[in-house]
């Protein structure tokens, strides 16, 4: 099955066009609900069973019934271009993708999966 990706507002065009033709399905918050609230992205994601990938750790402070449903990729890499974003993703996003079989949330920092 081909994985599901929402892409936060925070995500450059380099991080989608990479993950389209990685062949992943990717919508992204600027397409189907710009400026909407971080839970509504969420109940979004979780009903069209998306993988959010953000660089938005308020994602990470949902309630307890939210945040048992979500999927999330947190990138925490500071200041950095967005071409360099867009290599830190392709070097460690199978890795994430198998990582979010058995957990909720992955945060990818410059180093690797964290």
């Amino acid at each position: 099955m081909k994985q599901k990706l929402l892409l936060d507002e925070n995500i450059p065009r380099s991080v989608r066009k990479l993950l389209l033709k990685k062949g992943l399905d990717v919508k992204t918050v600027l397409q189907i609900a710009r400026g909407s609230r971080n839970s509504d992205i969420a109940l979004r994601a979780i009903s069209e069973n998306r993988i959010i990938l953000t660089m938005d750790s308020d994602f990470l402070r949902f309630k307890r019934p939210l945040q048992e449903k979500i999927r999330v990729i947190l990138i925490k890499v500071h200041a950095a271009s967005a071409a360099k974003l867009a290599e830190i993703v392709a070097k460690n996003l199978t890795k994430c993708l198998g990582l979010l079989r058995r957990r909720r949330i992955v945060i990818l920092t410059e180093a690797g999966v964290d």
